[in-house]
């Protein structure tokens, strides 16, 4: 059973039971559950006796069906007077989902903070008395306040990582164009091996579809991994002679050096 269905499911008496506390207090009120705001289920239990509740007039904890269905076929769970859970077919359960869609349609502004479902039934069952109740309170907002704090922290990492990240492509830009020219005879010998890679990889996938059998492929293969290989390598040259960072432990790809040549090759045009 789903984890949220199987808190709902097995502390519902208790929230019956505190039904007027939770709907007087929003953050309360507002928890989810695995259908509706839990208020907006208290609600519907009360303002739809009917269609919330299974002929005996037992609490409706889960509906299932198919609504474009002719047939009868349902599954919902009802809560029982002694506690128990019950899986059952309801005859009205479709009235039921109508009218639970029509109260959940009026829960539609929920406040800062809200408590989880899980919140609620702790502070319904570990809070009675008012030095408890501002503990727990100060224990909360403390929580709140360091969750906020953590996101701050989050973002001003993210800042720093961005700003690390500029400073480390200014200076391959400015490395990259000391030595402008070496870098473009460096890309286009780079250029000639990607091509002839791609052209041998092409010839043998053709070659491997149409002639399954020819006695060119093992020769075609062992070109292509050749070519892969030399270009591969020549990657890995050219980011180590150009990665002006490394000895600060920043990586540099062959996109970004690529990159860096066209905007070099942009502001010098200019």
């Amino acid at each position: 059973m789903d984890n949220s269905k199987e808190l709902f499911f097995f502390n519902a008496q208790l929230l019956i039971a505190n039904r007027e506390r939770i709907l007087s207090n929003p953050q309360l009120a507002y928890a989810s559950t695995y259908i509706a705001p839990l208020g907006a289920v208290l609600q519907w239990w009360e303002k739809y006796p009917r269609e919330s509740h299974d002929e005996q007039g037992n609490p409706l904890l889960y509906m299932a069906g198919n609504l474009m269905s002719g047939s009868g076929w349902n599954h919902c769970v009802v809560l029982m007077p002694d506690g128990e859970i019950v899986d059952k077919s309801v005859g009205h359960w479709k009235s039921g989902v109508n009218t639970l869609m029509a109260v959940q349609k009026e829960w539609q502004n929920p406040p800062e903070n809200t408590f989880t479902l899980e919140d609620v039934i702790v502070t319904l069952t570990t809070t009675g008395n008012e030095w408890l109740d501002r503990y727990i309170g100060r224990l909360r907002t403390g929580l709140h306040e360091s969750h906020a704090a953590l996101l701050d922290k989050d973002k001003e990492i993210d800042n720093m990582r961005s700003f690390i990240n500029t400073l480390r492509i200014e200076r391959i830009r400015a490395h990259a164009y000391v030595c402008l020219d070496v870098l473009k005879k460096d890309f286009y010998q780079l250029d000639i091996l990607i091509n002839a890679f791609n052209r041998a990889k092409n010839d043998y996938y053709n070659e491997k579809k149409h002639n399954p059998d020819s006695p060119y492929l093992a020769e075609m293969k062992a070109a292509k991994e050749d070519l892969s290989t030399l270009v591969r390598a020549k990657e890995k040259g050219m980011i180590e002679q150009y990665n002006c960072n490394a000895c600060h432990g920043l990586p540099l790809t062959i996109d970004e050096l690529r990159d860096t040549l066209k905007y070099l090759i942009t502001a010098t045009a200019e």
